[in-house]
């Protein structure tokens, strides 16, 4: 799927934009733009993944849900060259809440979102083996919430190198810069 806009929708539990179920997909050149979750346990304002999804080239912007205001990942998910800004969660992942997936960020820059845990990143990650990998990564200080936040210090959010963050939240290496103004 690609090229297009989804904006303006609503779902009542799971997936306000798009509730990706089973198979793999590659979503290309997309915007999910003001999709929102209601109630007290919606997920995915934007995106609700539980499957195997690629976004590449995307935009998700002011989507919000009560947790994972951009998307919400179950599965595998991989963004690249992905643009996550102003998103909004009550309690976890104002723009990402990897619950229980597995994921790779790639060239993506996470700006202005925000939740009460991980205004930018919730890694909550069901099962504790489940890794989610920042490459290239820009992630600057949400409207509330820490860049990034792990429920236990035993989750696998890792640095793969050359990421920017605006605290010091995230996993870095020698190759990143923590508590910077991208």
């Amino acid at each position: 799927m690609g090229g297009s806009t989804i904006a303006g929708n609503f779902a009542k539990e799971a997936g306000g934009g798009i509730e990706k179920n089973l198979g793999t997909t590659t979503l290309a050149d997309m915007t999910l733009r003001g999709n929102w979750v209601d109630g007290a346990s919606g997920m995915g304002g934007g995106l609700m993944n539980n499957g195997t999804c690629d976004v590449n080239n995307s935009t998700l912007s002011g989507n919000s849900a009560y947790d994972g205001g951009g998307l919400v990942n179950n599965g595998a998910l991989t963004l690249t060259n992905v643009t996550l800004s102003g998103n909004s969660a009550a309690d976890s992942g104002g723009g990402l809440y990897n619950f229980y997936g597995h994921g790779t960020l790639r060239n993506v820059t996470l700006t202005g979102n925000s939740a009460q845990y991980g205004g930018s990143i919730r890694h909550y990650a069901i099962p504790t083996s489940a890794d989610l990998f920042l490459y290239n990564t820009i992630i600057a200080s949400g409207q509330s919430g820490a860049d990034c936040y792990q429920a236990d210090t035993f989750r696998n959010m890792l640095s793969g190198g050359y990421n920017l963050y605006s605290d010091g939240t995230c996993p870095a290496t020698a190759t990143d810069q923590s508590n910077e103004d991208p």
